[in-house]
């Protein structure tokens, strides 16, 4: 049994090895992997690179990490048209080529094929290229058609670089000279001309014949890696007569950055001159058709001069150049030999140039002037100084040209925008690849000490109770560098729950805001002070504080109030007042009725007879019985006297003149006496109060009877007391009902009588003044009549007033 399961294990133990190497054989490798290579500049470089069994994809990569390629792609956009995937595609192989290698294609390249399914991905080794710098022979500047004058030079150009081999001239392919030496001994006036260390072996022709017309060309033989080259061929053909060249331009060396002149002039022109670089053309006559401002045509053309200048030469101007004129009517086109402009290169200035002064440096004010000066040293040609600031604003100053140095002046008059201004003076030289420069540092200097200060708003109104803020913005020179408020002259400061203040940042404000603005602040002066390193401004405000509008419309509303019961007032009691004041002033009334009753009263009340005397009788009884009587009926009488009193006074008040029907029905003319009756006078009790019955007038006192409001036939006579006293014994009966009923009735039927009467008279009697005495008298009468109807009243509430205490007692 155990012998069976070992051939088992074996069995399985052969399959896995088998398997395993059937995968092995199976996965993608290298066939061949590229390898390091050295080449010459120009040359073609390939790399191999071939897979078996690919299954993923295959790229190339440069330095390890750009990538060339992917399958047969080229992705590098820099190297599309030199670099290419050849090889058998059946062969799978995937070479990388590069043609024209230059020196960017030196690196380590490697050939990668990436990861599918069990396949993982392959790196072949890295392969290294090497570019070596080995110089080319070529040619920079070749002979070109020429025609002369006779009996003048002739200049054929031929220039190359990195010479490698031997330069020779041939003549109608008959080589005449090997580098600088001329081979036939017979061309007496030929030579080779020019600077052969910078490749330069022109062929100059001196008196030029017809026999040294011909065609020419420059050969090169092969050297080391350079092969041979050969030029164009050019035709030199001599003129004998028409339009032709009398002054030819001539080979020129000129320092890279200075400026130069080629020289050209043509007897009897008759078409149009042209310069040509390497076969170029600049111009046609004076017209410079190339965009290039450094070339200029100069000279008198009357005369036929045509002459190059080219400033700031720069190595792009080393060429070959020709002066030419074209062809018209009969007149063959002439042009003169290559003149060669060499550039050679320029020398840098000393290394610690340019250098910066400023004069002077200190003690500087708004106004002053500064020179800034800028030097160079060495150097050929000098460089171009340029004064400009940080801001790259360009200064122009005075340049000087020493020779041997350079300077650029620039003075400045110091104002405040040039404060902290940094200048740089800049050196352009063609030596340099970027310019060099010198700074002064950023001028520092005093200002004149300016600062403007603004208080917003200046009158600040606010609402009780409200908050506020004011702004101080202020600006100078110096800068601005701190503020400082004050309330009423004193600071305020932060401690100072009232206010806040806050400044921003850059110093251009500060703002003070009142918390919560109270009656305290009415009229209140805020000031704000700023101030520099220099000077301090101060500018003030007025604070006016206004009651909250709820206080305004309640105060408004307790006026319009007050107005209002003013009105009322005035209405129901000052305006009757005033208005009865008028009336009595202004009216007298002659109602006999009121006259009889006020007198009625008067002797009921003062008991007065006849004969002005006390009426006899029982006096105790008489009091007891009086007594009585005013318990129970007084205070009727007197209300209701006194209510007949007031309708009889506003009768009266209605009537103001006073009417005699009897005085006028016979005749208009009446004596003095019928219209002012004697007046009648009435005895009064020796009891009464004198005093209260005397009427002044002239500061004399007399006892007047109320009759005399009365005209003479209207006068009653006096009634005795028992009269009076049945009469008022009577009225009390009646009540007060009645007594009101009564007296209207009355008063009615005497208006009645008089207005009968009126209208029976024919005339109406106007006041005299004696009528307006009597006037006075009777309002006197009538106050009087008030203060004894107080008086009684008065006596009878005492006399309740001690009958109710007998009672108690």
């Amino acid at each position: 049994m155990m012998g069976k399961w070992s051939n088992l294990s074996s069995l399985t133990l052969m399959l896995l090895v088998a398997n395993f190497l059937h995968t092995a054989e199976s996965q993608q490798s290298f066939i061949t992997e590229p390898t390091g290579v050295s080449v010459v500049i120009g040359q073609t470089i390939t790399l191999l690179c071939s897979v078996s069994d690919k299954a993923g994809s295959i790229a190339w990569t440069k330095s390890g990490n750009v990538p060339i390629s992917i399958e047969r792609n080229i992705i590098d956009p820099n190297n599309r048209d030199r670099y290419s995937i050849i090889g058998d595609n059946t062969a799978e192989d995937f070479n990388l080529q590069i043609t024209s290698a230059e020196l960017t294609d030196a690196g380590d390249f490697q050939c990668l094929v990436t990861a599918s399914g069990s396949d993982p991905d392959i790196q072949s080794v890295s392969a290294t290229v090497e570019v070596i710098d080995v110089p080319i022979q070529a040619f920079t500047t070749q002979p070109s058609n020429t025609n002369v004058p006779v009996d003048t030079s002739a200049t054929l150009q031929c220039s190359v670089v990195d010479k490698a081999g031997f330069l020779q001239w041939e003549k109608d392919g008959v080589v005449i000279s090997n580098d600088t030496n001329i081979l036939d001994p017979a061309l007496t006036t030929y030579s080779i001309v020019g600077d052969s260390a910078q490749g330069t072996y022109n062929l100059q022709i001196l008196l030029a014949q017809e026999s040294d017309e011909g065609v020419y060309r420059c050969v090169v033989t092969a050297a080391g890696f350079s092969e041979q080259i050969t030029s164009n061929t050019a035709v030199l053909s001599i003129s004998t007569s028409g339009q032709r060249l009398e002054i030819l331009p001539s080979n020129t060396v000129a320092r890279e950055g200075t400026d130069t002149r080629l020289l050209c002039r043509v007897a009897d022109k008759a078409g149009v001159q042209t310069w040509l670089k390497n076969g170029q053309q600049l111009n046609e006559d004076t017209n410079v058709i190339v965009a290039d401002d450094r070339y200029t045509i100069a000279g008198d053309q009357e005369n036929g001069e045509y002459f190059l200048d080219i400033t700031n030469i720069s190595p792009d101007d080393a060429a070959s150049y020709f002066c030419t004129v074209s062809g018209v009517d009969g007149d063959t086109p002439i042009s003169s030999g290559g003149a060669t402009l060499t550039v050679t290169d320029a020398v840098s200035p000393d290394g610690d140039y340019p250098q910066c002064v400023q004069s002077p440096s200190v003690d500087l004010r708004e106004g002053d002037n500064v020179t800034l000066t800028c030097v160079s040293y060495g150097g050929e040609p000098q460089p171009t100084l340029t004064w400009m600031t940080n801001s790259q604003e360009i200064y122009e100053g005075v340049f000087q040209d020493l020779g041997d140095s350079a300077r650029h002046d620039l003075t400045l008059v110091l104002t405040p925008d040039l404060r902290y201004v940094e200048f740089t003076c800049q050196s352009s030289h063609p030596s340099y690849s970027s310019p060099q420069s010198c700074s002064i540092p950023a001028l520092d200097f005093e200002l004149e000490p300016t600062i403007s200060i603004e208080l917003i708003p200046t009158d600040v109104l606010v609402d009780e109770d409200d908050s506020v803020t004011v702004q101080c913005a202020a600006s100078g020179n110096p800068a601005i560098i701190d503020y400082t408020w004050y309330y009423n002259g004193i600071e305020v400061t932060s401690g100072d729950s009232r206010f806040v203040i806050e400044t921003t940042a850059a110093r251009d404000s500060s703002y003070l805001q009142i918390v919560s603005a109270t009656d305290s602040f009415d009229e209140g002066v805020v000031s704000c002070e700023a101030r520099n390193r220099i000077d301090r401004e101060t500018t003030y405000a007025v604070i006016k504080v206004q009651e909250s509008n709820i206080y305004t419309i309640v105060l408004v509303a307790m006026i319009l109030i007050a107005i209002i019961v003013f009105i009322v007032i005035f209405a129901l009691f000052i305006a009757p007042c005033l208005y009865s004041k008028h009336m009595k002033k202004s009216r007298v009334s002659n109602d006999e009725n009121l006259i009889a009753t006020i007198s009625d009263k008067l002797q009921h009340n003062f008991f007065i007879t006849g004969n002005g005397h006390v009426p006899s009788g029982d006096g105790k009884s008489s009091r007891r019985k009086h007594r009585h009587k005013r318990r129970h009926h007084k205070h009727k009488v007197i209300d209701h006297e006194a209510k007949k009193a007031e309708k009889k006074l506003k009768a009266i008040e209605k009537d103001v003149i006073y009417e005699d029907p009897d005085s006028f029905k016979t005749s208009k003319k009446h004596s003095k006496s019928d219209i002012y009756p004697e007046p009648r006078y009435v005895e009064y009790p020796l009891s009464t109060p004198r005093k209260s019955l005397d009427v002044e007038a002239g500061k004399r006192s007399t006892r007047a009877s109320l009759d005399i409001l009365r005209p003479l036939s209207q006068t009653p006579e006096l009634k005795t007391i028992d009269e009076i006293g049945k009469r008022n014994s009577k009225d009390r009966r009646s009540g007060s009902r009645r007594s009101s009923k009564a007296t209207s009735s009355s008063s009615g039927r005497r208006q009645s009588s008089d207005r009968r009467s009126s209208k029976s008279s024919s005339h109406k009697v106007s006041l005299s003044p004696g009528e307006y005495a009597a006037r006075e008298e009777y309002d006197k009468k009538l106050r009087e009549l008030s203060d004894i109807r107080e008086g009684l009243v008065d006596d009878t509430k005492s006399k309740k007033r001690g009958s109710r205490v007998a009672a108690s007692t």
